[in-house]
């Protein structure tokens, strides 16, 4: 990611609330793990995204992140989800990964108009970071 590229919200008005700038903002950070999800070569339609941490205290956040990514999303029933990530990564590396307990959660199933209009905001906003933050 380019570190020279400095924040930008386009299209306030007199009308644009503080709610309005955090909705902007937050969408703005999921859209950027959008965008690097689809850049990860391995990750295909079957490929199961699990959520930790305080995001999950917030259903409209679960909802909203589900919506931008266009997938489902597993809440982990696991208090310690760093903690549980570290023990996989390790005994997978130690050829144990079949003693893994198999994760648990709610699901939340993106709303699919809502993931369609959402891609094409992020098609937008490529577009716009791309005349805004020309390569060199």
């Amino acid at each position: 990611w380019r570190e020279d590229v400095s924040g930008t919200i386009v299209g306030i008005t007199q009308a644009t609330t503080a709610l309005d700038m955090l909705q902007a903002i937050t969408e703005a950070s999921y859209h950027r793990l959008a965008t690097i999800i689809e850049c990860i070569p391995k990750v295909d339609r079957s490929t199961r995204f699990i959520v930790g941490g305080g995001i999950q205290k917030s259903p409209s956040s679960m909802q909203r992140l589900a919506d931008v990514l266009g997938r489902p999303l597993t809440a982990l029933d696991e208090p310690e989800a760093s903690l549980r990530g570290a023990a996989v990564f390790a005994l997978e590396k130690l050829g144990h990964g079949e003693r893994l307990a198999p994760v648990t959660g709610r699901t939340v199933k993106p709303d699919k108009k809502r993931a369609k209009r959402y891609a094409a905001e992020r098609a937008r906003l490529a577009a716009l970071e791309a005349t805004v933050f020309p390569t060199h």
